[in-house]
């Protein structure tokens, strides 16, 4: 049987930059790394990693595309907390009809993720 790996490539205008690092450092207490120009990689503390490549902004997908693109689920302790953190950040929740129990965001770009409790079936 297959695994998800922990390693996840997206790609953003780099005029995201500054608030998808923002996003990642503070409101989901990632580590960050540049190891070359134009490409940040966020450490999770389960050693996931989320790598965002920037491209010219008029090259990037836009939200619309973005919303067809493959979502993302980051796993948090205290989902209330991460959500209050994102909302300082400005970035809100939005409903999704086919998962009400779960919030979902537009990260800074248009990237859509939700977030989920820890569980002991997902640590």
């Amino acid at each position: 049987m297959a695994r998800l790996g922990k390693n996840v490539k997206i790609t953003a205008g780099r005029g995201r930059r500054g608030a998808l690092s923002e996003l990642f450092r503070e409101a989901l207490e990632c580590e960050m790394a540049s190891p070359v120009d134009d490409f940040d990689i966020y450490t999770f503390s389960d050693g996931a990693h989320v790598g965002i490549y920037f491209v010219a902004d008029e090259e990037a997908l836009t939200e619309a595309q973005l919303y067809c693109a493959p979502w993302l689920e980051f796993i948090v302790a205290d989902p209330v907390a991460a959500k209050a953190a994102l909302s300082n950040q400005g970035v809100t929740s939005f409903s999704y009809e086919r998962d009400p129990e779960h919030d979902y965001f537009r990260a800074p770009g248009g990237q859509v993720f939700r977030l989920a409790q820890t569980t002991d079936e997902n640590r």
